[in-house]
């Protein structure tokens, strides 16, 4: 299992939702390079920086502070929130991102994210999959699409789709456990896909519940934040 922090930005700080609620948000870090440079020293190798403005309002915000944190620590870095053009992906790519997580715009426009696939390559090209209630979620959770996860998936896997980060924002800056049987359910009906779990992760029993189903990959976020439990108590997993 390998543990991706996550940083996810609002008014140039790193705060973090409750159940993706923004007047439910508490701020962790007033400089997120700060954090950035404390998760690496503690050995960690990746990131993934949420532009939370961004995605809810469509376009990228905080692309000074990607830049700075590539600049400035070694930090594999996945980017997400409000990346809408090719352009947009070219530019995160170019200030030091290294994959580019596509939500809302992939739902919305599907055709295009598959050029997209064939353009920048699979490896560089996340699909983030949020849902609640087994609903898909956009801009930035606070819309529902009509569109179903599973005929959205397997029609982007014929087009090179390695990778989906799937968020369960039920269970997202909850700390109630991660949500077991949605990543079953996603792993069965998609056994060669890499899946990346995201929401309500407290620990290592956790981690191994998550191992055990075949993720091998998770974010975590608010147990990271919460000072309660050390950040080296996670790093055999960075």
């Amino acid at each position: 299992m390998k543990i991706i922090p996550a940083i996810d930005l609002y008014e140039n700080k790193s705060v973090r939702l409750f159940k993706g609620k923004f007047s439910q948000k508490k701020v962790y870090y007033d400089n997120p390079l700060t954090q950035s440079l404390e998760l690496e020293r503690e050995g960690f190798t990746r990131l993934h920086l949420v532009d939370l403005e961004g995605a809810k309002s469509g376009s990228p915000v905080h692309v000074s502070i990607l830049e700075e944190i590539a600049k400035k620590t070694k930090l594999s870095i996945d980017y997400s929130g409000g990346i809408r053009s090719p352009e947009e992906v070219s530019k995160m790519l170019s200030l030091g991102a290294s994959q580019i997580c596509i939500g809302s715009f992939a739902v919305s426009n599907p055709e295009e994210f598959k050029n997209w696939l064939r353009e920048f390559g699979p490896e560089k090209l996340v699909l983030s999959l949020d849902l609640l209630d087994g609903e898909i979620r956009t801009q930035g959770w606070v819309s529902k699409s009509k569109q179903s996860w599973k005929p959205l998936i397997e029609s982007f896997l014929d087009h090179g789709l390695k990778k989906v980060i799937s968020t369960d924002i039920s269970r997202d800056g909850t700390l109630t456990g991660p949500s077991i049987s949605l990543y079953k359910e996603i792993l069965k009906t998609f056994p060669t896909l890499e899946l990346i779990a995201s929401g309500g992760i407290r620990n290592h029993d956790d981690l191994r519940a998550l191992e055990s189903i075949g993720v091998q990959e998770c974010i975590l976020g608010k147990a990271l934040h919460q000072k309660e439990t050390p950040l080296k108590y996670w790093t055999d997993y960075a």
